[in-house]
């Protein structure tokens, strides 16, 4: 079950954050994202407090979190997108995280398409995401879900971490 986070998920999905961490440490990076740096618990919280926060459960254990709203970085406005939207008529995902438990079963497509039903409900025209350009699981899974590469560039993510990453989009 996907669901707006509520206060009493927000450990849970720092720990979700850390897991993920702990196995790229071990085995591949894909995301970029650095322990104790981002994403962590603080992240969760901040989105929980702005009621952007959506976590997957399942028998009581959080195996997901994502961040979902419209708030576009500044470095989007370097990419020439397919799909003019106002902010408020593009939808965003952020920080989709899986639990490594909880991975290959499909959890993370069904976190997109959540996200896409929620996009729809608020009358946006296009989800757009971004991913680092090392996270070829991610890319595989955005583009067979009909998402597409509207450019590449080099972002400073969070105010301290420069990393390059693709910007995809797709038209709801």
């Amino acid at each position: 079950m996907i669901r707006l986070a509520e206060e009493k998920d927000i450990k849970a999905v720092g720990l979700l954050y850390d897991s993920v961490l702990d196995w790229e440490a071990a085995h591949t990076n894909y995301t970029n994202w650095q322990k104790g740096m981002y994403p962590t618990e603080r992240t969760a919280a901040e989105a929980w407090k702005t009621g952007t926060l959506y976590v997957a459960e399942e028998e009581g254990n959080i195996c997901g979190a994502v961040i979902l709203n419209h708030i576009q970085p500044f470095e989007y406005g370097k990419i020439s997108w397919k799909y003019p939207a106002e902010e408020s008529r593009a939808f965003v995902i952020h920080t989709l995280a899986i639990h490594p438990a909880y991975r290959g079963r499909g959890l993370a497509r069904e976190m997109v398409r959540f996200a896409e039903e929620l996009a729809r409900k608020k009358e946006c025209l296009v989800v757009r995401l971004d991913t680092y350009v090392g996270n070829g699981p991610a890319m595989e899974l955005y583009q067979s879900m009909g998402y597409a590469l509207s450019g590449r560039t080099d972002f400073l993510f969070q105010g301290f971490l420069p990393e390059e990453l693709y910007c995809l989009e797709k038209k709801l």
